[in-house]
């Protein structure tokens, strides 16, 4: 007999559903992580030492309120902080009516983007940098959910090597903190070429006699930063966004100004640290000082939920 015919082929299986495109109004973006920012704050207090300005200020500090918050996960209860400024040894400057904040772009006094330390030649100061709840002096959890950022701006050398701004930051635990500069970031980001070197000069050294001044345990390792390039007052920048951007959109008055920063990095996000500023001898003794500046940046993101969009309406 004849062989039957073949079997049909089985239909094809059906397609699956196409995945649900997110809704256009998905939600806001949720911050998590640490954010810190020194030009949103408020100096509410300027006295570092009790020497002023503002001398009716209850403590001897600078205090920047409202300078972040950490967000953690984005699920839990954020904490708003404060940073606290004091001094830990003695300081002398030659006009602390200089401390607290920059002028702006117009010289308005205390208006500008960076914080600021005034020193006297031939002096140093150990500063601690505390973070604490907003309004209190009660500190946050040892360590934030991310960490954070210190940049220290314009480190200049006066003529024969005169009033030389040195910074030092020692760390001795684990992952402890990262200096780094233009340079760096000019690698690090991929940055076309020509982009800038620094002028700034950083060497590592192991310290024990001075460990009780950084209060830290034995065999701490510092980090030390000198100027070596010139600088005055007039080529001073007003604000972090003119130097913390590509280099290709700097003009050459803020390249000249980037190549005289560090960015210190905390990996861990420390409550606390101590950092030395120190200025070498001027021409005549006690008659100039400097300003030592600063921002802060926390490593926080935002997250951006996607939900699907609901299904449509059932026809009436």
């Amino acid at each position: 007999p004849p062989s039957p015919p073949p079997p049909s082929p089985s239909p094809p299986l059906p397609s699956p559903p196409p995945p649900l495109a997110p809704c256009d109004n998905a939600g806001a973006p949720i911050p998590t992580g640490l954010f810190l920012d020194i030009a949103q704050s408020n100096l509410t207090c300027n006295n570092l030492g009790g020497l002023g300005p503002d001398t009716d200020c209850a403590h001897s500090e600078i205090r920047y309120s409202g300078i972040g918050v950490d967000y953690f996960d984005g699920m839990q209860a954020p904490i708003e902080l404060d940073l606290v400024v004091t001094n830990l040894s003695h300081y002398k400057p030659k006009s602390s009516a200089r401390n607290g904040r920059n002028a702006d772009a117009s010289g308005m006094p205390l208006k500008g983007g960076f914080g600021q330390v005034n020193l006297v030649a031939d002096e140093a100061v150990l500063l601690q940098w505390q973070f604490v709840l907003a309004g209190t002096h009660t500190a946050p959890p040892p360590f934030f959910s991310s960490g954070y950022s210190i940049f220290y701006y314009d480190l200049d050398v006066g003529a024969e090597n005169r009033l030389t701004e040195v910074i030092t930051l020692c760390e001795s635990r684990a992952p402890g903190h990262n200096i780094t500069t233009i340079a760096d970031a000019c690698r690090d980001q991929n940055q076309p070429a020509p982009c800038l070197n620094t002028s700034v000069q950083v060497e590592l050294f192991e310290i024990e006699a001075r460990l009780a001044q950084f209060d830290e345990a034995d065999n701490a390792v510092c980090n030390i930063a000198f100027a070596t390039e010139r600088g005055t007052g007039a080529d001073n920048a007003w604000t972090p966004s003119q130097i913390l951007k590509p280099v290709a959109d700097m003009d050459e008055f803020e390249k000249a100004a980037a190549r005289k920063y560090i960015n210190v990095t905390f990996f861990e996000g420390p409550g606390h640290f101590t950092v030395a500023y120190s200025l070498t001898a001027s021409a005549n003794p006690g008659s100039s000082g400097r300003n030592f500046q600063y921002s802060v940046l926390g490593i926080g993101t935002d997250i951006f939920p996607q939900y699907p969009c609901p299904p449509p309406s059932p026809p009436p």
